[in-house]
């Protein structure tokens, strides 16, 4: 029995010698990257390698297309700014083409007894002061019969209802009770002496290559911001005329009062209202100042300019339109007669002691003068 047992053992120890010879002969042929060990079957090891680079080719291909779709985008971009440039360039044309076209078929109810040249008369009748022929093709002449001459030069592109509906608004802003004579002799005559004209251009564009002569004072008014009666918007006739007659009438006539420099009743209250003496812009107001305007081109006079104009519109209930808040607030917080009377108070007196007597308009103009008739001429 017990040589039975010993006979068993002894042929499981032969079979699991052999078995472990076996197993370490094939492990000595198999090669073990960074080892000494070699392998007569690199099958595996082949397509394991295989597997790899295909993976590093992919990598590399979707790389190279997303590179592609990154030229692609840039390209497309490129091409999208081009085509802005190109359509602001047309945007521009079709404002001229439109102008243009106002201008030639302008009918007889937007003319006031006169349209064009033809029946307002010839270059003779336009008086000493004429619009430089060079750029411009249509005039008006205020209170001309009177010995005044206060002009509106325009351009071809203006049409002729916007052209007179200028002129409408300043014979209003001078003859406020539209009887045909100005109200205030003195600053009609100022605004004669310095050769005052509202030059008038399409937009921009239009007015390129336009250089002021020193022989007159002049004020620019664009048509695309020229609102007429009934119209949408904001007429901005109202403040660009005003710019000029107060500039060049009201600051020369009464300096003291009215003048656009450090020192003038205007120029204390503007301080007060943009809480201190500014002579340029500030990087920021105080709190509680109502008149912020941050044009950095404006000086000190420009900002009085500017100040007047507020202030006295607001008073003429200019300002009060739905929605004018909002659009001016960032410049101008009192858009209304009650609120210049209750927190700019030194304006107020001020502009109410020179309407006691007539000196300065009452009533805001609405474009429809009636107290002589404006035609256009030919400079």
């Amino acid at each position: 029995m017990v040589y039975r047992n010993l006979h068993c053992l002894t042929v499981w120890v032969l079979l699991l010698s052999a078995f472990l010879l076996a197993t370490a002969s094939a492990f000595a042929q198999t090669s073990i990257p960074g080892t000494n060990f070699t392998c007569t079957d690199g099958a595996i090891f082949s397509r394991n390698r295989e597997l790899s680079d295909r993976r590093v080719n992919r990598l590399l291909n979707k790389k190279e297309r997303k590179r592609d779709r990154i030229e692609r985008k840039r390209d497309r971009f490129e091409e999208f700014g081009r085509s802005v440039e190109e359509l602001e360039e047309r945007i521009t044309a079709l404002e001229e083409t439109i102008s243009a076209i106002e201008s030639c078929l302008e009918d007889d109810s937007g003319s006031s007894g006169g349209s064009g040249s033809g029946s307002g008369g010839s270059s003779g009748e336009a008086g000493t002061f004429t619009c430089p022929t060079s750029k411009f093709a249509k005039q008006v002449n205020l209170f001309q019969s009177l010995n005044h001459n206060i002009r509106i030069c325009a351009t071809s592109k203006v049409s002729d209802a916007k052209v007179l509906h200028a002129a409408r608004v300043m014979a209003e802003y001078l003859d406020n009770n539209e009887d045909g004579t100005p109200d205030n002799a003195d600053v009609a005559t100022a605004l004669t002496n310095k050769s005052a004209t509202l030059v008038m251009f399409a937009n921009e564009s239009d007015e390129e290559g336009f250089d002021p002569p020193g022989s007159f004072a002049s004020q620019n008014l664009y048509a695309r911001e020229t609102v007429l009666p009934g119209g949408d918007g904001f007429d901005f006739a109202l403040e660009e005329i005003l710019h000029i007659i107060s500039h060049e009438g009201y600051a020369a006539v009464y300096p003291n009062d009215f003048g656009e420099e450090v020192g003038t009743t205007l120029a204390n209250a503007m301080d007060t209202a943009r809480g201190g003496r500014f002579t340029s812009i500030p990087s920021s107001y105080p709190n509680g100042a109502w008149y912020t305007y941050d044009d950095n081109t404006c000086d000190y006079g420009c900002q009085a300019t500017e100040y007047f104009y507020w202030a006295f519109t607001s008073m003429l209930g200019a300002q009060n339109g739905p929605r004018r808040l909002s659009d001016i607030e960032g410049e101008w917080r009192l858009n209304t007669l009650a609120k210049v009377q209750a927190t700019d108070t030194a304006v107020y007196n001020l502009i109410t002691r020179y309407q006691a007597d007539n000196r300065i308009p009452t009533v805001i103009p609405d474009g429809t003068y009636s107290g002589e008739t404006l035609s256009i001429v030919t400079p």
